[in-house]
């Protein structure tokens, strides 16, 4: 059960990746009739009431943020996280890159950013799509295909791996 106390209905699929020159079948499981768009309300960047949001960081995702800054002003670094090496830093629990005209990294934001407000979790080799029900676009939209969720956790997997 979720957060607003109703059960979410999974459906099953799985999709074929080349990942380092073999390809594999990866199975996961994604929450049908889902409705979902994005408000670009900025809300995601920001710490909740009741928490502090957490933006972990991959190795392929500070080499595409490609920054004429020094590294040490937008992250920390990590261990124990593996594959995730990094912290996104914040100011006053907001992201350093929003701005009142939204994210200023937007096309180089990392992989939980481009996720949100889907994650997945790993339960064995099954991979599991959640949503954070807090997200304003739910309910927004069209239904959310089994396309989209097979491109979601296509591009997890391969930023993952680092492809």
């Amino acid at each position: 059960m979720n957060s607003s106390a109703h059960m979410t209905i999974y459906s099953r699929s799985s999709i074929e990746l080349e990942i380092r020159g073999s390809i594999n079948s990866i199975d996961f499981l994604y929450p049908m009739g889902l409705r979902w768009s994005c408000t670009r309300c900025g809300r995601c960047c920001k710490d909740p009431e009741d928490r502090e949001r957490t933006i972990l960081l991959l190795p392929s995702d500070i080499e595409r943020f490609d920054l004429q800054i020094d590294k040490k002003d937008f992250i920390k670094s990590i261990t124990g996280e593996e594959p995730f090496i990094a912290e996104m830093l914040k100011k006053n629990g907001s992201c350093v890159f929003l701005t009142k005209q939204g994210c200023s990294f937007y096309d180089k934001r990392s992989l939980l950013c481009r996720l949100y407000p889907f994650w997945i979790n790993r339960k064995g080799n099954l991979l599991i799509v959640r949503v954070d029900d807090s997200c304003s676009g739910l309910g927004r939209g069209e239904p959310l295909t089994e396309k989209f969720y097979k491109q979601l956790v296509g591009m997890s997997v391969r930023l993952k791996e680092g492809l």
